[in-house]
């Protein structure tokens, strides 16, 4: 076989030149024919069968940095610092039990006329703190897609010891109005808040209102005159009796004098004075029943700092509420234009 590229003869068997050592191409041989191989009959197709599960426990897992691993564990390691269930306080609010039921028909509802009512449309719910409004021009359609969006909002808050209805409230007077609201309150603390349309615009209004906690000192005062009220009288006139009865026309009577002045110098003033006071205290009560529906007006004494709490958060979160229900409805909560009642108390929430 000689080189292709020197000329030089080499070996037949060789693969590379013996002088220039370029690669020789190796003897080509001639193809043998194949037999032709018979036909096999086409086996029938196999069912698929489910893949096995892989098994965790041979095979190696890759680490995912994101998934949550065992704590390790090593020797002499302190235990692990679990913070501890706190328990609930006494008096604690209870959890949300009832809310406001979906609509139906109520976001249509209109203001109607009573032809009599003796209170006003928030008696029996305090003393008034705070009455803001807000007026969008031109957006007084949209009002029952905002009663809707507001009453789901304050589901979905869940704040605890809340709850929340819809009521018609009646102003006092003869042929007056009724206006729908939502009624929020949680503990001593209420929140009127009115949605509806004001000709052409969209009106919302939110009054708070609180009513303070009764003294337990001035429940046992009470309590003690209206015994001595009904009790009094006739104790007072037995022990007048038996001091009467011990006077005779001849023998001696100083126990029986001793008996009747203590009995006229001490309980007498004490059972006198009750009972001019006692009957006025009534008649005040009935009247605060009559004009505020708070018979126990007497009682209460100024609202304490959770009542003061439960207040500013109560209209932080109505607030919050009404401008996410706007933002939900395509409304931009930018545009409520502020108003407020003269004389009324202003706080930034």
């Amino acid at each position: 076989m000689n080189c292709p590229i020197c000329n030089t003869p080499n070996p037949p068997n060789s693969r590379f030149c013996l002088k220039c050592g370029n690669p020789l191409a190796a003897p080509t041989q001639p193809r043998q024919p194949v037999a032709p191989e018979p036909q096999r009959p086409t086996p029938p197709p196999a069912v698929s069968q489910p893949a096995p599960a892989p098994d965790f426990f041979q095979q190696p897992q890759a680490f995912d940095p994101f998934e949550a691993q065992p704590p390790q564990v090593y020797p002499n390691q302190p235990p692990v610092y679990q913070p501890a269930q706190m328990p609930q306080p006494a008096g604690a609010y209870p959890p949300v039990q009832a809310y406001a039921q979906p609509y139906g028909n109520v976001s249509s509802a209109q203001v109607s006329h009573s032809f009599l009512n003796i209170w006003g449309p928030f008696a029996g719910y305090g003393t008034r703190r705070r009455h803001l409004g807000w007026l969008m021009d031109n957006q007084a359609a949209r009002h029952p897609d905002l009663l809707k969006r507001v009453n789901q909002r304050l589901k979905e808050r869940q704040i605890p010891g809340v709850g929340v209805r819809w009521q018609t409230l009646t102003a006092r007077g003869l042929i007056v109005e009724s206006r729908p609201y939502f009624i929020i309150q949680r503990g001593l603390v209420s929140l009127g808040l009115n949605i509806g349309g004001f000709g052409r615009d969209l009106f919302i209004s939110m009054a708070t209102y609180i009513k303070p906690p009764i003294s337990n000192f001035r429940a046992i005062l009470a309590a003690v005159s209206a015994a001595i009220f009904v009790g009094g009288g006739p104790v007072l006139a037995g022990m007048l009796g038996n001091a009467v009865s011990g006077f005779s026309l001849l023998g001696d009577n100083s126990g029986a004098v001793a008996g009747l002045l203590s009995t006229l110098c001490c309980l007498g003033p004490i059972w006198g004075i009750n009972a001019l006071v006692f009957p006025l205290l009534l008649l005040f009560s009935a009247y605060k029943f009559l004009t505020e529906k708070d018979f126990w007006a007497l009682l209460r004494v100024d609202p304490n700092e959770f009542n003061e709490d439960d207040l500013m958060a109560l209209e932080k979160a109505v607030e919050q509420t009404v401008r996410s229900g706007l933002d939900d409805i395509g409304l931009n909560p930018a545009e409520l234009r502020p108003t407020a009642v003269l004389g009324s108390e202003q706080r930034l929430i």
